[in-house]
């Protein structure tokens, strides 16, 4: 995959060159069989450094450019989202784009990013941040997989408490209200994906995972890579720490990636070809 993180150091070019090189970028990716291009989420950078504040939005005017290539987020900082807007972003995305989305979350880097986006997200309250995350996330998992849901949480309810709902053109039912009192107790979920994460799960380390469940090509978070020609070799092990992402095509591993047992094995399972490592550690796969 090709990690297109946009940039204008000193703001020497107008932001529409730099979003024409990105399409530039894409549209080539696609025509010459790159399995994924990903984009990241950054906000307030006046040296320029890591200039696109939407991957989602960024994503959408790709898909509509290109024709095969996957398009994924590195990552949309759903710390700085409602949850509801992100599922049904993220849902619309994969529907504009014929099922192309490869969706991966974050918590978040810089300090100035997230106290002004969301002061819950606050970078210097690490375990608050996680706890927002957790939450999001789960909430997102609830609208791409349920048709009615509910929640309630540290940071979200949903629905509204006591909300009455009558709508002449909106038909009662028990599957989401209280027929006798009128009270909304579930909200629908959004659009639904073209093709659904169908499996999450949590694990550590990603590598090992990827190693047992035969995955051939991955998104994580790394301390270096050093490139080999190509494909890439990677020269440390994945942390668990929140560093820079950085997607990569894994289609022969270096033995040497990691002490850590089983150890990464060449891969070129069919059936399981995408993993998205978020900084949790939870893991949204496609099949």
């Amino acid at each position: 995959g090709y990690f297109c993180n946009s940039t204008n150091w000193g703001n020497k070019k107008t932001y529409n060159q730099i979003l024409n090189e990105i399409r530039e970028i894409a549209t080539y990716c696609d025509q010459n069989d790159w399995d994924s291009i990903w984009f990241s989420e950054h906000h307030f950078s006046h040296e320029g450094m890591e200039i696109c504040p939407n991957p989602i939005l960024l994503s959408s005017d790709i898909a509509a450019r290109t024709n095969k290539i996957r398009i994924g987020q590195a990552a949309s900082i759903i710390t700085f989202w409602n949850p509801i807007r992100a599922a049904e972003d993220i849902a619309l995305l994969d529907q504009l784009s014929n099922g192309r989305v490869e969706a991966g979350v974050g918590r978040g880097i810089y300090g100035r990013e997230a106290l002004n986006m969301n002061a819950d997200a606050d970078m210097k309250d690490q375990a608050k941040n996680f706890r927002l995350f957790e939450e999001t996330l789960t909430i997102i998992k609830k609208a791409w997989t349920e048709k009615f849901f509910n929640h309630q949480g540290e940071f979200y309810t949903y629905p509204a408490p006591n909300f009455e709902w009558e709508h002449d053109m909106s038909p009662p039912s028990s599957e989401f209200m209280d027929l006798d009192t009128k009270i909304l107790e579930k909200i629908e979920s959004p659009i639904s994906l073209e093709e659904s994460l169908v499996e999450l799960k949590r694990e550590r380390p990603s590598c090992n995972f990827a190693s047992i469940e035969t995955i051939n090509c991955s998104f994580g978070i790394l301390k270096s890579v050093s490139r080999v020609n190509s494909p890439v070799t990677i020269s440390s092990e994945l942390t668990t720490a929140l560093v820079r992402p950085f997607a990569v095509r894994l289609r022969h591993f270096d033995p040497e990636l990691t002490t850590r047992s089983p150890p990464i094995r060449a891969s070129h399972s069919p059936m399981v070809t995408r993993i998205a490592d978020m900084s949790s550690g939870d893991l949204a796969i496609r099949q």
